[in-house]
């Protein structure tokens, strides 16, 4: 258990000191007058840490935290224009998982904080709603966890993500199949079920694993794909169309807390699939406390990267990957046999 939180911890520092050093960047952006004569950085953080999207929003602030602390004990940031290093301040607003609170907030930090950046907007919903003000006051935002593709094609230029898009998540995983097929451990032709988030985060995933199926032909076909609402309490009328769908492998895209309750209910149902993935969901400490041993064989994309991956030349704003920790995950234990 311990190298998985480790692996979370490096993986968010990591990002996270990528991100404020990429952020203190705007000081040399041309024309970018904001703090010129000020002695410090000033960078927004608009993060939830309230409302169902609290716990990964607070993941994301402790990282940032840290990395601040860590670059500020080395004496901050070095400016060249001033001739020294200025420390990092940051200022932040937790936007309770509210959409339109997030841009709001995103909006009040440049207009009123005078922030050089702005890091934030996890989940696909909370950056699509911030991500209409960074051109419009041309100031820098960073997503910290939204990838959705939409987020990225709409021409804007003050907008940049850490994370490559969703649809290399569902790409990998189709991928990772793929591999246990070619080496023997999974048969070929194997049928999926899908189950999908209603939102652009969730179109994707299933685009991306389309088109690996479209290019592998042959390796597995999907018999089952349906959409369900965020923040849903009864999984069970799709659980159930899963079950009668009689796949080899299920796949859902899910957030944290629609992944617990959803595999909760799975389990109660008695289903069995050879093997089950909740896209990035799957070793987190609350989904361990609150399922046990149910999360056991469950393996997720943690981390993806964009190293050698046409997305990084497709989609304008993505930054240069900066860490890729923890990869594909499962347990120890070996899988049982189907």
């Amino acid at each position: 258990m311990a190298n998985r939180f480790e692996c979370n911890l490096r993986k968010w520092y990591s990002v996270s000191v990528g991100l404020l050093l990429f952020a203190a960047l705007a000081l040399l952006w041309p024309g970018f007058a904001k703090g010129a004569g000020a002695d410090e950085i000033a960078i927004g953080v608009v993060l939830p840490i309230s409302g169902r999207e609290a716990k990964p929003g607070q993941y994301q602030r402790e990282g940032i935290d840290l990395a601040i602390h860590q670059i500020n004990q080395g004496g901050g940031i070095f400016v060249k224009e001033r001739g020294k290093k200025l420390p990092v301040k940051e200022v932040f607003y937790d936007d309770g998982s509210d959409q339109a609170k997030s841009a709001g907030l995103v909006e009040r930090a440049i207009t009123s904080d005078n922030v050089v950046a702005v890091l934030g907007g996890y989940s696909t919903a909370l950056g699509e709603a911030e991500s209409v003000m960074p051109d419009r006051y041309q100031t820098p935002w960073i997503t910290t966890g939204a990838a959705a593709t939409t987020i990225f094609s709409r021409g804007y230029q003050y907008i940049f993500g850490a994370l490559t898009p969703t649809d290399l998540l569902g790409y990998t995983t189709a991928e990772f199949l793929g591999g246990l097929v070619d080496h023997g451990k999974l048969k070929k032709g194997l049928k999926l079920a899908l189950a999908l988030e209603n939102t652009d985060h969730g179109v994707d995933y299933g685009k991306g694993i389309g088109k690996w199926i479209q290019e592998h032909p042959g390796y597995f076909s999907v018999v089952f794909s349906e959409n369900f609402e965020l923040g849903s309490t009864d999984f069970s009328g799709l659980l159930q169309k899963v079950k009668n769908a009689r796949a080899d492998i299920f796949l859902a895209d899910a957030h944290l807390q629609d992944y617990i309750t959803m595999h909760r209910q799975y389990i109660q149902t008695g289903m069995y699939h050879q093997m089950v993935s909740y896209g990035a969901r799957g070793p987190e400490a609350d989904a361990r406390k609150a399922l046990g041993d149910a999360t056991n064989y469950i393996f997720a994309g943690m981390w993806r990267t964009i190293r050698d991956s046409p997305a990084i030349h497709r989609i304008p704003g993505i930054l240069p990957p900066l860490t890729m920790p923890c990869g594909l995950w499962q347990p120890r234990s070996r899988r049982r046999a189907a």
